[in-house]
C-alpha cells in the first residue's frame, strides 16, 4: 500500500491522449509497481518520459528503460527513446499484466501466449490427466480451475468471438480427453457436459460481459 501511494503521482505532468467517448484525457495506468504512459506522438512520448525521468530523480529511484518498451500503434518510427539516460527498446509486442499486446492493435499475440501458456500447463499435468487410478472429478477439477483461467485469462478483452477462441478450446479440449483417453472423434460438447467442464468461448463470453457492465 505505502509502494502504490508512492508512485501514485508519476503520471502527474504527462498530458495524455485523448479517447472518443471519454470527455478527459487518459495519461497512463497503474497498477502496483507497473505503469503504462499514453502519448499521441513520439515526440510526445518523449516529452512524457523526461517527465517519468523527473519524478524518478526526485524520488531518488531508478527506472530501468531496458526493460521497458515502446509499441507504436499503427506506426513506426526510427526516433530513439531515452528514459534517465537509458535506451527504451521499441518493441512488437509487451506483455502488460499477464497479457500480450502488438503493434497491430489486435488479439492475435493475446490468444497465442495463452495458447502456449495452456500447452505448457497440459504438459506439466500429462502424467496426472491420463492417470485412471485418479478419479476423473479430481482430474476434471484441474481443467476446471487450472487450464481454463490459463486459457481464458485477458478474456475481457478478446471474449465474444468465437474464431478467436477457438484455438484456445482445442487445447482444453485435448485435456479433456486425456482424461477419458479419447480420440479426436469423441463428441466434444457431450465430453464437455460429461465432465462439467465449461466451454471457453462461454467463459470468455462471461469476462468480456462483466468488463462492459
Amino acid at each position: 500500500m505505502l509502494f502504490d501511494l508512492f508512485i501514485n503521482d508519476i503520471l502527474e505532468n504527462i498530458k495524455g491522449i485523448n479517447i472518443p467517448t471519454i470527455n478527459k484525457k487518459i495519461k497512463g495506468l497503474l497498477f502496483a509497481d507497473d505503469a503504462v504512459v499514453f502519448a499521441d506522438s513520439p515526440s510526445e512520448l518523449q516529452i512524457a518520459f523526461e517527465r517519468v525521468s523527473e519524478w524518478a530523480e526526485k524520488w531518488e529511484m531508478q527506472v530501468n528503460a531496458s526493460k521497458c518498451g515502446v509499441i507504436g500503434i499503427g506506426q513506426s518510427t526510427k526516433m530513439i527513446f531515452m528514459m534517465q539516460n537509458g535506451i527504451v527498446p521499441q518493441v512488437k509486442e509487451y506483455k502488460y499484466l499477464g497479457v500480450m499486446f502488438n503493434d497491430k492493435w489486435n488479439h492475435v499475440s493475446a490468444i497465442k501466449n495463452n495458447a502456449e501458456a495452456a500447452s505448457r500447463a497440459i504438459s506439466g499435468m500429462y502424467y496426472f490427466l491420463e492417470n485412471n487410478k485418479t478419479p476423473i472429478a479430481i482430474r476434471a477439477t484441474l481443467i476446471r480451475s487450472v487450464i481454463i483461467p490459463i486459457a481464458t485469462y485477458g478474456g475481457e478483452i478478446f471474449g465474444m468471438s468465437q474464431s478467436r477462441i477457438n484455438k484456445l478450446q482445442k487445447i482444453v479440449d485435448l485435456a479433456s480427453r486425456l482424461i477419458i483417453g479419447a480420440g479426436k472423434a469423441v463428441a466434444l460438447t457431450r465430453l464437455r457436459e460429461e465432465l462439467k467442464i465449461k466451454n471457453s468461448q462461454r467463459k470468455s463470453f462471461s469476462l468480456k460481459r462483466k468488463s462492459i457492465f
